[in-house]
């Protein structure tokens, strides 16, 4: 054997299903900000969640997670039925591989109001042809997480979880609503319908497996989903790996240390929760956009829809900065490996329909914006009308009194009659000058601002 590689036969599954509260941890300073989740972490086990939460500090992950400081981690009380889930799919499967130790199931709070219900796995294999069937056993076990039987705790009892946190956020004070949900009257999201999937294969100096490296191609290709031919070796002169490979169906590494494996963990999940964020908004954007074909909207209805609509401004800004490869680490191995899941997972199509759904809503901004300035012009004009007519009868009265002031030279009648004539003549004077000032004149100047920007956005 030319170059051969020799594998421990211990392997990891690290699966990962992505949820959305709708809601986030207000911005703050990473060190600043471990300390808040430190303070949500006491308010949600002072609740009955079925977790026992804590706030862990990131370290030896790419660079623009150092600066979040940490993440708020749940570990369920009761783990017993996911073991026995993950066993039963072991057995079932008989791809030749074991079940070792006890499963880890958690919930990690990541940022933006988005985390992952993880699920870690550790196995082992006696010969290498068991590897390349990994993504079968992947498989049956997403599908077994994601059934009705097999649903982890914070999934079945999503309502009462989501609320318990937001209620936990607003008592210590960082509760932010980032797309502007809260504030017209939602609840917030739930569970996006995608998964991760990953895997570790352990290369070991004296290991009993032994494969020629040129082989590791045939291991790492059918978990990854993609064909011999088509694999690469994202981080060749990485020395944590001896081979880490990604595609729409999975991401799978051959490492050689626990610190690699560390870092491919992190490094896997940040990924997932951003595409998951990603398609959630694009979906949530849909939505909006849905809605706004009703024709009729009352001012406090367009108010609303006006906030969502710029605070999605805001979440697609910081997006879509945060999800771009070359800001996600400064090591290469980093940016090429969130890279690869960035191209092959298709984010950047889902981007750009993010933000040509963004321009209808711009367009629609300023629709909702003339609603509610006509009718408040509206209002101000019946206020100013009524006024104008208070005014001028008091006015005409003063003046009748003036020119009258012993009463003699007008009898009731005359006043009553004269005071009259000018309110009515005050009133349809006012009602022709506010006519004359249409307040939808500019209110169109301003709608068509709107589009005119909104057009300029399309085209950057």
């Amino acid at each position: 054997m030319p170059d051969p590689v020799r594998l421990s036969g211990s392997f990891g599954l690290y699966l990962t299903l992505p949820f959305n509260c709708g809601f986030a941890v207000a911005y703050a300073p990473g060190p600043e900000r471990l300390h808040r989740l430190h303070e949500i972490a006491a308010a949600l086990n002072a609740e009955t969640t079925g977790y026992v939460w804590r706030a862990e500090p990131l370290t030896a992950v790419p660079s623009l997670f150092l600066a979040k400081g940490g993440v708020l981690v749940g570990v369920p009380q009761r783990r017993e039925a996911t073991q026995q889930l993950v066993a039963r799919a072991f057995a079932s499967e008989a791809i030749g591989a074991a079940l070792v130790g006890e499963v880890v199931e958690e919930v990690v709070y990541f940022d933006h109001g988005v985390g992952s219900v993880t699920v870690s796995i550790e196995g082992v294999v006696d010969n290498a042809e068991a590897l390349p069937r990994l993504q079968q056993l992947a498989t049956r076990l997403l599908a077994d997480l994601e059934s009705s039987a097999g649903k982890p705790k914070l999934l079945v009892d999503w309502p009462a979880f989501r609320a318990t946190f937001r209620d936990a956020l607003a008592r210590t004070g960082d509760l932010y609503d980032c797309w502007g949900m809260l504030a017209s009257g939602g609840d917030g999201r739930g569970r996006i319908m995608c998964v991760g999937n990953n895997a570790f294969v352990r290369a070991e100096l004296a290991g009993p497996l032994v494969v020629d490296r040129a082989d590791l191609v045939d291991i790492v290709s059918p978990f990854a989903g993609l064909e011999a031919d088509v694999v690469r070796n994202l981080a060749p002169l990485w020395p944590g790996a001896q081979y880490v490979a990604c595609g729409w169906e999975g991401q799978i590494a051959i490492v050689n240390s626990p610190q690699a494996e560390h870092t491919l963990r992190w490094c896997w999940q940040f990924a997932a929760n951003y595409w998951a964020l990603i398609t959630d908004l694009d979906a949530y954007i849909y939505q909006q956009t849905l809605e706004s074909t009703r024709n009729q909207l009352d001012p406090a209805q367009a108010q609303r829809a006006m906030v969502r609509i710029q605070c999605i401004e805001l979440a697609i800004d910081i997006l879509t900065h945060e999800s771009l490869p070359n800001n996600f680490g400064d090591q290469g191995h980093e940016v090429a490996i969130y890279k690869a899941i960035y191209e092959s997972w298709e984010t950047d199509r889902f981007l750009v329909g993010i933000k040509e759904k963004f321009a209808h809503l711009s367009v629609r901004f300023a629709a909702l914006s003339a609603v509610v300035s006509n009718r408040s012009q509206q209002r101000m004009n019946v206020v100013m009308l009524v006024f104008t007519v208070l005014t001028f009868a008091s006015v005409i009265a003063d003046v009748v009194s003036a020119i009258d002031s012993s009463g003699t030279l007008l009898d009731t009648r005359t006043r009553v009659f004269l005071i009259v004539f000018g309110v009515l003549s005050a009133t349809l004077l006012a009602t022709f000058s506010f006519l004359l000032r249409d307040p939808r004149r500019s209110s169109e100047r301003h709608r068509v601002a709107r589009v005119d920007a909104a057009k300029a956005a399309i085209g950057r």
